[in-house]
């Protein structure tokens, strides 16, 4: 069965995705918390100061916006949808959490200089896709999917694909099939990607993208019709994107090319 597991490697993308999540803008609020956790946030203190803090969710799904009062309670501002943003008169020390729909914080803050807040999912589903003949031996090409989590000590990535079980004597015929780690597997993909696209995932969303990967990892594979991008296919579904439609002669790489076009991000 499927087993999570964190490795530390492609260091340049540890980097571009730690930088996604810091707040941007032309002034920065002072930050509190990282954003998965607002467990040791103070409560806000009087202040004359007045700014304005800009909320911007940048995530698929709504927020809700609350001011810590002076006692340490929460009183609720504003839901935000997905893409949308606003400005919120302020003062300087009072404190700010966000949550998501399940009531998990997801970022805190406390307020110092006017600027924008923009809150990103730290959650991110990347589908990638080799080329063909870019493996051990002859290949039509390789979909696979990786899950990031921004955490407090760093990133988590666990990344995955559906093979035949008996090392291709399936191809022909269909037989079982399996996940594979693919740090594990054949981390060299990773040097040679030709496709990719990024979206952020939900907590939610996470959790029932690994129940799919156990699901698969008992699954049958068969090359004309559940092969690695019928299971890329899944796994996206499952992640509310617009899938492109399926044919037996798609090679990964078109896959997820039309992946790509279909979800901009």
């Amino acid at each position: 069965m499927f087993v999570e597991s964190t490795k530390a490697v492609r260091s340049m993308r540890f980097v571009l995705v730690v930088l996604g999540f810091f707040i941007i803008g032309p002034f920065n609020c002072a930050m509190a918390q990282m954003p998965n956790g607002c467990a040791n946030i103070g409560r806000s203190v009087q202040s004359n100061q007045q700014i304005t803090i800009t909320f911007k969710n940048s995530t698929r799904e709504p927020l809700n916006v609350f001011w810590v009062n002076f006692t340490g309670g929460l009183q609720s501002y504003k839901q935000l949808a997905p893409k949308q943003q606003y400005v919120q008169p302020t003062y300087r020390g009072h404190t700010w959490i966000i949550k998501d729909a399940s009531g998990m914080c997801v970022r805190a803050l406390t307020a110092s200089t006017s600027g924008l807040v923009e809150i990103s999912s730290n959650i991110q589903l990347e589908i990638m896709a080799s080329p063909a003949g870019f493996a051990q031996g002859p290949s039509l090409g390789h979909a696979f999917m990786c899950i990031e989590m921004l955490l407090n000590q760093g990133i988590k990535e666990d990344c995955f694909g559906f093979y035949p079980k008996n090392g291709g004597t399936e191809l022909a015929v269909g037989g079982p099939g399996v996940v594979n780690n693919e740090f594990d597997k054949n981390p060299v993909r990773f040097s040679n990607i030709i496709a990719s696209g990024k979206w952020p995932l939900s907590i939610n969303l996470r959790a029932s993208i690994l129940a799919a990967i156990n699901n698969y990892d008992t699954g049958h594979y068969a090359l004309t019709d559940a092969n690695c991008i019928d299971f890329i296919d899944a796994i996206a579904r499952i992640a509310g994107l617009k899938t492109p439609s399926r044919s037996p002669l798609q090679t990964p790489a078109k896959y997820v090319q039309g992946l790509v076009q279909m979800n901009p991000n």
